[in-house]
């Protein structure tokens, strides 16, 4: 036992550190994308790869009609020229992303700290469940995590080197990292005002940091002109970038306040419509007076399922324990940026995702290893040391393990099941069919039409609970099958349709989908 945990304790110091994390990282994340080869296509990669197919065959602008962000569906049209599976194809660009992300996620860590902390640092990130799920999704994010990572750790080695090749390096990494997620111009100004405060506060250095913001803020203001002068000469948005100018009128003129009014006066109502409203506190008044920080606890509750729990006391006492420099700083005022854009975003919608938080969870990760290679450090000088060292590692390894589970054992491939079904019947398949969900369609092998408006009336429609919109629709155009995607605990709102009887029903543990054809076609067909 005490050799073992002698041996595991000298792992982070070894020169092969990288590599065996990097193939730790690509056999977990490896062996969940055998897993769940077949599982569903998620709703985003649906989209992407309806673009990708209008860029394979030269369709541009049709591609960009679908999504206006061309490079990630680009990409993947590429790797289909060799991999002929689009479902395949988006996953591989995330499985790779996710597994390079380590590379500059150790260095980064390794700069900040030492190996131990990179090092640990990167199992924590490797084991998030959020980590497992992005690297195989057909999602955007991956690529946009490798590449902003890089844009961080060139941007804190610049702050200790003062080399503007680095600079540079930085630059050309945020760039690209805005071609998948636009949130990744926010690196930008939050290092130009940085440099500008260092400038100010370090008069020995200070030459050097106006250099570095002067030749910043010129690599800014090209890309900004990049922008604008794509705009006028093509007269339409690429990369949505648009949505910055969104988001800065949305405060200008509050408007962003929109959903926080609402929900304000639906609080207001509950306590008008209380019993004792005359008299007294009650709940909907104390919301109202507490709703910023309800928003701010629940998306730190959120933060915390991202990042995990098990990570907090790492988290915390790694934070309390570094010794802090300019690059420190830095790295966490960056967190800090996301988080604050991931607020706003959530009072301006009423609505945040897991995915939003999961880019200042992979920054604070060197924090992380930094507290568990302080708890490790200091377990060596306890009596019972090997035990202290044997339930560390057990909780830095199994504890995440029992949130992923879930992810090795459900295979989420329902709607991959249902539409392969249907495209196995050629019979049925040649039939009219209205789909209540696009991911069956899709994994049903049929041509996807984001850009018109029967999708989202049919597909994005949640107060069509009983599906009576669609059985309209179905008898307007005289379809032949519906086929319906919906909840377990919604089943008893789906009422028969008329003139249409039900062939094959598909369920997993909280969902099902059914498949109804009309009663005059039913002769036609054999199953």
């Amino acid at each position: 036992m005490n050799r073992i945990c002698r041996e595991l304790t000298q792992i982070p110091e070894s020169s092969r550190a990288l590599s065996l994390l990097l193939t730790f990282s690509a056999i977990l994340m490896g062996a969940l994308f055998i897993v769940r080869w077949n599982a569903d296509l998620n709703f985003d990669g649906e989209i992407y790869i309806a673009a990708a197919r209008k860029f394979g065959v030269g369709m541009y602008r049709e591609g960009l009609a679908i999504y206006p962000m061309p490079l990630f569906p680009y990409l993947i049209s590429l790797i289909h020229k060799i991999i002929p599976n689009w479902v395949l194809a988006g996953r591989l660009i995330s499985y790779f992303s996710m597994t390079l992300t380590v590379i500059p996620l150790y260095l980064l860590g390794k700069d900040l700290f030492n190996r131990r902390a990179a090092f640990w640092g990167c199992i924590a990130f490797a084991l998030l469940p959020e980590t497992l799920l992005h690297s195989n999704s057909v999602m955007r994010d991956p690529p946009f995590f490798l590449f902003a990572m890089c844009a961080v750790y060139f941007s804190q080695k610049a702050l200790q080197s003062k080399r503007l090749v680095q600079l540079v390096g930085s630059a050309l990494f945020a760039w690209v990292s805005t071609l998948f997620r636009i949130e990744g111009l926010i690196i930008f100004p939050a290092y130009f005002c940085f440099l500008f405060v260092l400038a100010i506060s370090k008069s020995d250095q200070r030459k050097d940091y106006i250099r570095l913001m002067a030749t910043w803020g010129g690599l800014f203001a090209c890309l900004i002109a990049a922008i604008y002068i794509g705009m006028e000469s093509r007269g339409e948005m690429i990369n949505r970038f648009d949505d910055w100018a969104l988001f800065f009128r949305g405060f200008r003129d509050l408007s962003f306040l929109e959903n926080y009014h609402r929900v304000s006066a639906q609080l207001q109502q509950m306590q008008d419509a209380s019993v004792n409203s005359i008299v007294g506190q009650h709940f909907a008044e104390t919301a109202m007076q507490f709703m910023e920080l309800i928003y701010l606890l629940g998306m730190l509750h959120m933060f915390s399922k991202v990042i995990l729990a098990v990570n907090i006391i790492p988290l915390l006492w790694g934070l309390f324990r570094a010794r802090y420099t300019g690059r420190h700083v830095f790295v966490l005022l960056l967190t800090c940026c996301f988080l604050v854009l991931t607020y706003g975003f959530l009072i301006w919608h009423d609505l945040v995702l897991a995915r939003y938080l999961f880019m200042p969870a992979v920054l604070l990760c060197p924090w992380v290893g930094f507290g568990i290679d302080r708890i490790l450090v200091l377990a060596q000088g306890c009596s019972h040391k090997e035990v202290i060292v044997a339930c560390v590692l057990l909780l830095v390894f199994a504890a995440p393990a029992l949130k992923f589970d879930k992810y090795f054992t459900h295979k989420d491939d329902l709607k991959s099941r249902a539409g392969s079904w249907i495209a196995k019947h050629e019979g049925l398949r040649n039939l009219k069919i209205i789909f209540s969900d696009p991911g069956v369609k899709f994994h049903a092998g049929m041509k996807m039409g984001f850009c018109c408006e029967e999708n989202k009336r049919l597909h994005q429609d949640p107060s069509d609970r009983n599906f009576s919109k669609i059985a309209q629709e179905a008898l307007k155009k005289e379809t032949d099958v519906i086929v319906i995607y919906s909840r377990t605990d919604r089943r008893k709102d789906i009422a028969d349709f008329a003139g249409y009887k039900e062939i094959k029903e598909f369920n997993d543990k909280n969902k099902f989908i059914k498949i109804s054809v009309s009663v005059d076609r039913l002769p036609s067909l054999l199953f």
